[in-house]
């Protein structure tokens, strides 16, 4: 037998559980952003008057950051890529 101690390393891999983070998930942010300006666009085009084509874009916010959390609880986030 050998007289050399081993070292204790930590044995890492890349199939370790990511760590989740802590923000808004890049989904919500897409679908929030993406109905926002839809709604703010297209009631520019269909309401003659100005504060209601500000509330459409609110509402399309918001509804885009429902179905964006539903998206995230149903198949996931997305990546930048």
């Amino acid at each position: 037998m050998s007289n050399i101690k081993k070292k204790a390393t930590s044995h890492r891999t890349g199939l370790e559980k990511a760590k989740t983070s802590q923000g808004i998930p890049l989904i919500v942010i897409y679908w929030a952003f993406g109905l926002g300006l839809l709604g703010y666009i297209g009631s520019r085009f269909f309401v003659s008057t100005h504060p209601l084509h500000w509330a459409s874009g609110v509402a399309g916010l918001l509804l885009g950051i429902i179905i964006g959390y539903v998206w995230f609880l149903k198949r996931g986030d997305v990546g930048l890529i």
